[in-house]
């Protein structure tokens, strides 16, 4: 038998339900912090690592976390991950996110929108903070690469290696990371075959068996990341590499990532060594310098490039840099200009994929004038890429070479700049009538293109550069896909005008 409500109680039922309804409708969700907890040392996660987050209050002890109200604790799981969820209403506060067994393992952020991964690190507290952090975000981003690449095998596995499927996986793969510079099939005698996307098609077909990783997987027939060098797209990579099975489990041949490091570590590093008294760069084991803040130092090679000699404490550190998986070292730097010499520290550790490992470096003045210090070519006394170039119009035997017509010379010369300024895409000359003669390379280079008749942004602004006699300087996309900064030098003989000189740098 149905048993009626008294109407009064039915009433408040009706009441108090939407006053119910409302207030959880207006509950904030709870803050998720997540991160991983690394040994330093090794670069490998820890598992079941208690990590803890607390309400701030000052520090007691020198690598003792601020213990504040204990607000939630979790343990990390195989591979050294963690989430921490507490209540809305400790956002825009400052908390502390400790790991038990990890000395100097702990970290005071805010909670709020821009802030809830926080990666905590084992051992080394020595280390600048700053560092640890960039070792976490840039491995990160490696690992993430590896798996999607690993993902993209799978699928490849099913769809082959040149099917029509296989361009939208290609295409998939290249949109989820920006720094991709293009994804690509490459068959078991190294030939590319399917690349992506479209702007990069030009180089299906081209053979790159002879390229070390290539080499590497196909002995293996597992994951490689090679070392940096020059890609046939026309500027410095590394390839991310994964082999790719036929449903027989034979391999069949592989599915690419090309990749430019100054990209994406960039964007990763700029931002977070920004206003502090700290430089940040990144280096292969073999001394090249695949990230620097000065764009002009990418490329070269710090125990083989002339302008690093003149330095020995700074290429013992080096060497030491390369020698140990992280540490410390101090040498002394005695820059063109400087009435005295200044102490700098520099630290160092290691972030990598299958076998490959780079040292992530910050260096910092620890005794002398700080200011006196600029990062730069100018620091090591040489000349600035754009300077260099200015320079470069005044040198009287290409002026000679370029009147007389003598193309060997004139590309000769230009040869010489292009490999003593490592990172550019090319240097090039366009003569007054605004035909672009040629430039080195010559595969990143137009050859008697006449600029007046092109409808793209970079002619347009090179014929204005060209008609102005007015050095210039200006970004704009690529035929290719890419963006460019082009840096352009007015030139003359005996003042004759000649057009200009000009430089492309890609953009990372």
């Amino acid at each position: 038998m149905a048993v009626r409500k008294p109407a009064r109680q039915l009433l408040f039922l009706a009441l108090c339900i939407p006053v119910v309804i409302a207030v959880i409708g207006c509950l904030e969700p709870e803050i998720t912090i997540d991160g991983t907890v690394m040994n330093y040392s090794l670069g490998e996660p820890l598992e079941a690592i208690e990590v803890s987050l607390y309400s701030y209050q000052p520090a007691a002890l020198e690598y003792q976390p601020p213990l504040g109200t204990n607000l939630v604790t979790t343990s990390t799981d195989a591979r050294g991950r963690y989430e921490l969820r507490i209540s809305a209403k400790y956002r825009d506060q400052e908390l502390v996110v400790y790991c038990h067994d990890a000395p100097g393992g702990w970290e005071v952020i805010t909670v709020n929108a821009t802030r809830q991964t926080v990666n905590l690190v084992f051992g080394a507290p020595e280390l600048p903070p700053v560092l640890l952090e960039l070792q976490g975000a840039i491995q990160a981003v490696l690992d993430r690469m590896d798996a999607d690449l690993a993902a993209a095998a799978e699928n490849l596995t099913r769809a082959g290696l040149t099917s029509p499927d296989t361009r939208a996986i290609l295409n998939d793969l290249c949109e989820q990371h920006a720094y991709v510079v293009d994804c690509c099939t490459v068959d078991r005698n190294g030939t590319m075959l399917m690349v992506e996307p479209a702007a990069y098609r030009e180089f299906e077909g081209s053979d790159i068996s002879q390229q070390e990783q290539i080499i590497r997987l196909h002995q293996t027939e597992q994951p490689v990341l090679s070392q940096a060098f020059r890609a046939v797209e026309g500027f410095n990579a590394v390839d991310l590499e994964t082999p790719v099975f036929g449903a027989d489990g034979e391999m069949i041949g592989s599915v690419s990532m090309l990749i430019r490091p100054e990209s994406f570590l960039s964007t990763l590093i700029a931002p977070e060594v920004q206003g502090l008294p700290i430089d940040a760069w990144v280096m292969q084991l073999d001394g090249l310098i695949l990230y620097d803040p000065d764009e002009e130092e990418i490329g070269r090679n710090l125990f083989e490039d002339p302008i690093y000699q003149p330095f020995p404490q700074l290429l013992t550190v080096g060497h030491e840099i390369t020698a140990n998986e992280s540490g410390t070292g101090i040498y002394e730097f005695f820059g063109t200009g400087m009435s005295a010499p200044v102490k700098k520290e520099a630290s160092w550790c290691s972030v990598g994929l299958h076998g490959t490992n780079w040292r992530v470096v910050a260096t910092q003045v620890v005794a002398g004038d700080a200011t006196t210090v600029k990062r730069g070519l100018s620091e090591l006394g040489l000349l600035s890429t754009d300077a260099a170039l200015r320079a470069l119009t005044q040198n009287t035997e290409l002026q000679r070479a370029m009147v007389a017509g003598d193309v060997n010379k004139t590309l000769g010369i230009l040869r010489q700049f292009y490999e003593a300024n490592p990172g550019l895409y090319s240097i090039q000359w366009a003569d007054a009538s605004g035909i672009n003669r040629f430039g080195y390379p010559p595969e990143n280079s137009l050859t008697d293109y006449d600029c007046r008749t092109g409808r793209t942004p970079a002619s347009e602004k090179l014929v204005a550069a060209i008609e102005a006699r007015e050095e210039t300087l200006f970004e704009v996309p690529l035929v290719e896909g890419n963006t460019g900064r082009f840096f352009i030098v007015p030139l003359y003989a005996e003042g004759e005008y000649l057009g200009v000189v000009y430089t492309i740098r890609l953009v990372a």
